[in-house]
């Protein structure tokens, strides 16, 4: 029985393994082929919601450094806009480097974002993509990790999640300090 329990052990662990080296594989390879995409935003619907006019929005996506976070509707939305709560010190961060915070998130539900913003109180600007076109024609992948992703006149330079990891954090600072 021992002997039994201990091969039933061994076989999840490589299988586990495995799964975990082509997961890792995998996000190399995709981030391999996103670092150098060109974004676009200017034939994409953003509706801006909060904090921020209109007459300032073009200079706002005209920054030359671009912190992007794509939010997918899919899952919990009101679970991602909690967890946007830990981004407040990184946006004031990431501002205070002269590069702009995009946050966008793929949805048509203008209400029930805004109520949820508001209700967690997060007060920063945002854009919705209610036409479900920015993941779309900008090939964001759909690796949760590198749909927050860093631009350098709108071409694709790093992604990855900083929240909670000062690897990409530094990264990032480093990226945007070294103009």
């Amino acid at each position: 029985m021992n002997i039994k329990n201990g091969l039933i052990i061994l076989i999840l662990y490589l299988l586990c393994s495995c799964t975990s080296t082509n997961v890792s594989t995998d996000v190399r390879t995709t981030l391999a082929d996103f670092i150098g995409t060109k974004i676009a935003t200017d034939s994409i619907v953003l509706i801006p919601i909060n904090k921020i006019d209109s007459v300032c929005i073009s200079s706002y996506l005209a920054s030359k450094y671009k912190l992007y976070v794509y939010i997918d509707s899919i899952n919990c939305t009101a679970c991602k806009i909690n967890k946007m709560r830990e981004w407040s010190t990184l946006f004031k961060l990431f501002n205070a480097q002269q590069a702009s915070v995009i946050v966008i998130f793929n949805s048509d539900n203008v209400q029930g974002i805004s109520s949820t913003m508001e209700l967690y109180e997060l007060d920063f600007t945002y854009f919705l993509d209610i036409e479900h076109e920015f993941k779309k024609v900008n090939k964001i992948p759909n690796i949760e990790i590198l749909q927050t992703f860093l631009t350098r006149n709108d071409t694709v330079i790093a992604a990855g999640t900083p929240l909670n990891n000062d690897k990409i954090i530094n990264l990032y600072q480093t990226l945007i300090s070294s103009n």
